[in-house]
């Protein structure tokens, strides 16, 4: 079993250079208290976290709407597609990558994308010229896999930062219709290989309720 997400911590990147997770530490043993105790504060789209239809959707389902098996997936799709700064991957991309894969797996319920830019985490370019995608990939994911559940990867959002009109436009492709497919941004992929492949994967969100999206551990078979 692999982890496929990030810890969180105080300086991680975050979409547009955002607000950053808070973590302060309220109670410690070396300071001659009892226990220790943290205190957290972080926006709810932060890290390696998984994005709901009520994310763009004043009515749409949020993360406590789903049962307990929705989030185990037995099946999962994996390929590469390697893409440039400021880039748009757009269905013509996924369908050679797809091509080009040696595990096909159309019965998935959860499909990977591994772009490289997990190795980027730690520059500027990570959310400041990071690639995106275009509505197609929606459309191409859903005929491709008609059992999808969620799309996940390695950039840090569905929307590049050069292209946030785009960004909405996908989000709501993926987001705001009767067949949605869950998104994961800012995955970890530095235990993976894309030519073994995944068996299956286990997505734990912060299980609050009634919100939009929540950061996630990620546990992956290989």
């Amino acid at each position: 079993m692999i982890l496929l997400s990030y810890p969180i911590k105080e300086q991680i990147p975050t979409y547009r250079n955002g607000d950053k997770p808070l973590i302060q530490h309220e109670k410690q043993i070396k300071a001659g208290d009892k226990c220790n105790t943290v205190k957290l504060s972080l926006p709810n789209h932060v890290g390696t976290h998984v994005e709901c239809p009520a994310h763009f959707s004043a009515g749409g389902r949020t993360l406590t709407d789903y049962p307990p098996d929705f989030w185990f997936c037995r099946h999962v799709q994996l390929f590469q597609c390697n893409l440039n700064d400021n880039e748009l991957c757009n269905a013509h991309h996924l369908q050679t990558a797809y091509e080009k894969s040696v595990l096909k797996v159309p019965e998935a319920e959860a499909v990977i994308l591994m772009t490289g830019w997990y190795r980027k985490r730690n520059a500027v370019c990570y959310w400041q010229s990071s690639p995106g995608f275009l509505p197609n990939t929606f459309h191409w994911l859903r005929e491709t896999f008609p059992k999808l559940r969620f799309f996940g990867f390695d950039v840090i959002s569905l929307s590049s930062y050069s292209n946030r009109e785009i960004g909405r436009d996908v989000h709501k492709a993926f987001l705001c219709n009767s067949s949605p497919i869950l998104i994961i941004e800012d995955m970890d992929f530095s235990m993976l290989n894309a030519d073994q492949g995944l068996k299956n994967l286990l997505i734990s969100p912060l299980f609050v309720s009634g919100i939009d999206g929540s950061p996630c551990s990620l546990w992956g078979n290989l």
